[in-house]
């Protein structure tokens, strides 16, 4: 069995080879000639993550995985969601500057927010199941943390300190990311668990 990656993104396909190292298969991203470039049309992750799955097609003895990730604020109506990273050109420190600016009138207790990860797994035999994980926390008034961090500076988590201030890695045992990756590896070992009882 393998898994193959829909994504070719360098930094997504290191986390996400971590978080399914474990199971102890082949995990390679896919190849751009192997797949056109999906449009991620969907109103929320689950839905995107579906859509470059979807891309690929099933494929005999493979695990197929997409994902797909958003920063939600509560008083911006859910913005920028699914455009988290397409909704104005530049940087994420860019934009995350931007978003300060749209908050610039809205007290403290009221700038809930939350980064959201669903990884869709599209099994062997065309089964499909998405898994979602939360980090919830609020947004800064300001940038904290060294530049390059882009959203991390204005997430801040309960503890009191922004995600550029933590010393989390790209796995985090409380990660949005992290937290779909486990059920969707749980998920994937129970699938195999029923086709061994089946045969």
């Amino acid at each position: 069995m393998q898994i193959l990656l829909a994504t070719w993104n360098d930094i997504k396909v290191e986390w996400l080879t971590k978080g399914f190292s474990h199971l102890g298969f082949t995990i390679r991203p896919v190849n751009r000639h192997e797949v056109e470039d999906a449009e991620e049309n969907g109103s929320t992750c689950a839905e995107n993550a579906l859509i470059k799955v979807r891309a690929i097609g099933a494929k005999e003895n493979i695990m197929i995985i997409g994902e797909d990730s958003a920063l939600s604020i509560n008083a911006l109506n859910g913005f920028p969601g699914v455009k988290t990273v397409r909704w104005m050109e530049g940087t994420d420190d860019d934009r995350s500057i931007e978003l300060l600016k749209k908050l610039k009138d809205v007290p403290q207790e009221k700038r809930c927010a939350k980064f959201i990860s669903s990884i869709a797994v599209l099994f062997p035999n065309g089964d499909e199941k998405v898994f979602t994980g939360e980090l919830k926390g609020s947004i800064t008034t300001e940038l904290v943390g060294e530049e390059g961090k882009g959203y991390q500076r204005i997430f801040l988590l309960p503890g009191g300190k922004t995600l550029a201030q933590s010393n989390s890695t790209l796995i985090n045992e409380n990660d949005h990311r992290d937290q779909a990756m486990k059920k969707a590896a749980e998920e994937i070992l129970n699938w195999l668990d029923k086709r061994k009882e089946i045969k």
